[in-house]
């Protein structure tokens, strides 16, 4: 180490000196003292000026006692002033610690602006990181679904039945995957191809068994869905279209204990329900927006169509208009219960040979109504609401019907409450219209408005208990009286089934 690198005080010379620091408020101080310096000058100087300048001939002892008092005065004048200069000191100094505190403050709270803001420039930049990641991986999901939605379709033209039922049940858990992704739009999308593949046709040769079994699995997988006890109570399917138009069963089919509503439709209008197949909705449930359209079915020789302990409600809607029943097929709707303006309605439909429409013991309320209207019954056909109940405001109107054959419409103990019963505008040639043990209360009404009856026909109110007024005929003349029970092989005559125009 070289002498030049020490300095004359000892330090290297690469060294700092030392700061040195003043007390906090030194620049309030030094005038301070300085003025107490120069007041105890005064003190000790200024009497004895005075004195000789005021009393230049007094005596010495004059002069020490005028002194004395006149240094007091000067003293306590003086004390005054350091008093008032302290105080001043004071509020200096309080003032400085007030402003000093305030500085701190300000600077914490710098600090900790500084300090938020680049936590939040951090966050954002995290926020902007998981974004990226999220949105990459919901590409990623959403490339995977699409890919499974292309190899699902592909099974359903496998050649083998099992893997066309594997793709019907991919598509079904492909559905719910896309309903979990917030995307309802694509299971719509899945089970529009599931119905798609069940309403596809089938030629005689191509309804086989193997063939059902994969179908059956279509149904059975809506039906799950659709069922509050389904094994996927974590999915949602109600509110969906199922577009089944013009499937062909020909095969056992079970949507038996659905319960749909928000706007679910049930398209199976235009099918072919082949011999000995049965298609069950029993105990459904039917409310709101829900159809269920059965529109323009064939159902052939021995096939049935099931709505056993239905509960049609709140406005919705169950029909079979324009539907061709075939020798010894049936419409079983027994014990379904219509209310809130819930309907069922048979427009246009021809039940042929013996063929049956059997609604025995259902419940109508609340301005609930089962319609039959321009339709043909022929051969042995028959429409039955045997021990119906007809409550408020609701009502069973078969209208511009005709019944030709051995066919029969039949009320056989029937009871209507306050609603209404009408056959208007029919006609009976050599059939039957029974409403044989029928209780109507009075304000019911059963109107048999322009209803004409030919031939064999006749119209039966065999131990029929009709209230006043209860009866309308064609001629709007009443029959019975009040409370009065009909005899047994009781008919209505022609002659009383005459219409004035």
């Amino acid at each position: 180490m070289g002498t030049s690198d020490v300095c004359h005080d000892g330090r290297m010379a690469d060294e700092t000196p030392p700061v040195v620091r003043f007390p906090r408020g030194w620049k309030l101080w030094v005038p301070a003292l300085t003025f107490v310096i120069v007041g105890i000058v005064i003190v000790a100087s200024v009497p004895g000026l005075l004195l000789a300048h005021w009393i230049p001939n007094g005596t010495e002892g004059e002069r020490r006692i005028l002194l004395g008092s006149a240094g007091q005065i000067v003293l306590l004048g003086l004390g005054g002033i350091i008093a008032v200069i302290g105080v001043a000191l004071s509020l200096a100094r309080h003032g400085q610690t007030l402003l000093d505190a305030r500085n701190q403050r300000d600077d914490e709270n710098r600090r900790r602006t500084e300090f938020d803001t680049q936590l939040a420039l951090e966050r954002g930049r995290e926020d902007a990181r998981a974004t990226d990641v999220a949105a990459q991986r919901q590409l990623e999901v959403e490339r995977d679904l699409r890919s499974r939605f292309v190899a699902a379709v592909e099974l359903l033209g496998a050649d083998a039945p099992v893997k066309r039922t594997a793709g019907l049940y991919a598509l079904a858990a492909l559905g719910d995957d896309w309903l979990a992704f917030g995307r309802p739009n694509e299971l719509q999308v899945c089970i529009d191809v599931m119905c798609g593949y069940l309403r596809s046709a089938a030629t005689a040769a191509e309804r086989t068994a193997a063939e059902a079994s994969v179908r059956q699995a279509g149904y059975q997988l809506i039906a799950s869905h659709l069922t509050p006890e389904g094994f996927r109570l974590d999915t949602e399917w109600e509110g969906r279209q199922f577009p089944l138009s013009g499937a062909p069963i020909w095969f056992p089919v079970a949507l038996e204990g659905i319960a749909c509503d928000n706007g679910t439709v049930l398209d199976i209008s235009h099918g072919e329900i082949f011999d000995y197949a049965m298609l069950r909705l029993d105990r459904a449930s039917i409310s709101g927006r829900w159809t269920v359209l059965f529109d323009a079915l064939q159902i052939y020789d021995t096939a049935t169509v099931s709505l056993a302990d239905v509960s049609v409600d709140n406005g919705a809607r169950v029909s079979f208009d324009d539907t061709h029943l075939h020798s010894r097929s049936s419409i079983i709707a027994s014990r379904v219960r219509l209310s809130d303006l819930g309907q069922l309605n048979f427009r246009r439909v021809r039940p042929e040979a013996t063929s049956t429409i059997a609604m025995n013991e259902v419940t109508l309320a609340t301005g609930a109504g089962i319609i039959v209207e321009d339709s043909s019954l022929d051969g042995s056909a028959q429409i039955d609401f045997r021990e119906a109940s007809v409550g408020a405001q609701a009502a069973i109107r078969v209208d511009a019907t005709t019944l030709a054959g051995d066919s029969a419409i039949t009320f056989f103990g029937t009871e209507v409450l306050s609603g209404t019963v009408a056959v208007v505008g029919c006609g009976v040639g050599d059939a039957l219209l029974s409403f044989d043990r029928m209780r109507l209360h009075t304000p019911a009404a059963l109107d048999l408005t322009r209803t004409r009856v030919s031939g064999a026909g006749s119209i039966s109110i065999a131990g029929a208990v009709i209230g006043e007024d209860a009866m309308i005929l064609p001629n709007r003349r009443m029959v019975g009286e009040p409370g009065y029970e009909q005899p047994v092989g009781a008919r209505v005559g022609h002659t009383e089934l005459l219409y004035d125009v």
